[in-house]
């Protein structure tokens, strides 16, 4: 059959011209030694280039070649060539829609600790707290009256808790050194500028202040009768002790009668500054004591006097 019959043109006549002979390999009938096949059609399409001349010229073929549209449809099936080489690489396309999100992946391994931070600047002082009274006084209502802060402080202490068990018994200690007397320690506290009592005037000068008066008691039977005594001719003695100090503090001194002799009164004198503490007689009238202070520096004398009545059965005497 001649092929000629098969190429139609693009304006949809059929091509005249000299005869062109398409043999396809996959027609099936073996092509003849002159004939033009697939496999001598370069990327198996004919061109305007690929005719002779007084042929097909190119001008007649839309665009210069034929396709497989130009083609009769009984030749359209057996047009298909081999596989031809691969082309080169096209244009990069349009990237497409994001992918579903996958799942999560394994927690990774335990990264190694981080070497230490830089250590951060020094905040400032904060301000000075309230006192634990400050904070009480706050907490009172404005109808309350606050405590003062000595009365405060009395009251925060506890009731008394309840005896405890009595401890172990200590070993006994190393024997101490032997310690200074009272009279020792009362010199010792007294300035250079003090002169120290006797210590039978110091002693003296302890006794406490006189005590209140106790009940009378009651009356016991009486004695025998004495004999009179015997009054001096002579009347009566004046006796004196003084004693000059320098310094502030507290002294003593007594004045004794002779024997034979009672005292009877007595007394204690000095300068202005001087305050009398007691003023006595001591020993059943065997003379008189007395103890005052001072709070000046300045020196000065004290003199304390008994008056010493003479009896012929007085013991008299220290």
């Amino acid at each position: 059959m001649h092929p000629a019959r098969f190429v139609k043109g693009r304006t949809g006549g059929v091509v005249l011209g000299s005869v062109v002979l398409l043999a396809l390999g996959s027609v099936g009938a073996s092509a003849a030694p002159d004939m033009i096949t697939t496999r001598d059609i370069k990327y198996h399409t004919i061109i305007g280039v690929d005719m002779a001349t007084d042929s097909v010229g190119s001008r007649a073929i839309l665009n210069g070649s034929v396709r497989r549209a130009d083609l009769h449809s009984s030749l359209k099936n057996g047009l298909k060539g081999k596989t031809g080489a691969k082309g080169e690489t096209g244009p990069k396309g349009e990237t497409g829609a994001p992918g579903a999100k996958g799942e999560p992946g394994a927690p990774g391994a335990t990264g190694e600790p981080g070497a230490p931070g830089v250590p951060g600047v020094q905040g400032e002082r904060g301000k000075a707290g309230h006192s634990a009274y400050e904070v009480y006084v706050a907490s009172l209502s404005p109808s309350q009256t606050p405590l003062s802060q000595a009365d405060w402080l009395a009251s925060l202490k506890g009731e008394r808790g309840p005896q405890g068990d009595p401890g172990q018994v200590g070993e006994q200690g190393e024997q101490g050194e032997h310690g200074d007397s009272a009279y020792e320690v009362y010199v010792a506290s007294l300035s250079p500028s003090q002169t120290p009592l006797s210590q039978a005037d110091w002693l003296a000068s302890l006794k406490g202040e006189r005590g209140p008066q106790g009940d009378p008691g009651a009356v016991g039977p009486a004695g025998p009768q004495g004999e009179p005594g015997a009054i001096d001719s002579s009347g009566y003695n004046v006796r004196t002790s003084s004693l000059t100090v320098s310094g502030s503090g507290v002294f003593g001194l007594s004045v004794a009668c002779q024997p034979g002799e009672l005292a009877t009164g007595g007394g204690v004198q000095g300068s202005n500054d001087i305050i009398v503490h007691e003023s006595y007689p001591y020993g059943l009238g065997a003379g008189w004591y007395a103890r005052a202070a001072r709070n000046t520096t300045a020196p000065t004398q004290i003199t304390t006097y008994a008056v010493c009545l003479k009896v012929s059965n007085a013991t008299g005497g220290p």
